[in-house]
């Protein structure tokens, strides 16, 4: 998945399949959480979906607690918008997508 914060800045956040049913219920698109003990790690994935040096991981102890309450400074969506020699030069890296 990827989670975006109040400054529009996107990382990737990643359930390990061992622990999706503890998770998948307390997740919802377009809602707000306020996540805690979870791991950031260097994303080394091939084919990233965003360009991020690291990642979240959620681990067994990670806390997911959803804030009910308006918060505007929350962007609904994350761009990262490239240039036409941006996007050639990705043509042939199996990093990112």
């Amino acid at each position: 998945m990827i989670v975006i914060d109040e400054n529009g800045s996107l990382m990737t956040a990643m359930v390990r399949n061992n622990l999706v049913n503890k998770f998948n219920h307390l997740l919802k698109e377009e809602n707000v959480y306020v996540l805690k003990n979870f791991k950031v790690v260097e994303n080394s994935d091939a084919f990233k979906v965003i360009d991020s040096k690291l990642k979240i991981i959620f681990t067994p102890l990670t806390k997911v607690e959803k804030v009910d309450t308006h918060v505007p400074s929350i962007p609904m969506h994350g761009f990262h918008l490239a240039c036409e020699k941006t996007f050639n030069d990705r043509l042939n890296d199996d990093n990112i997508f």
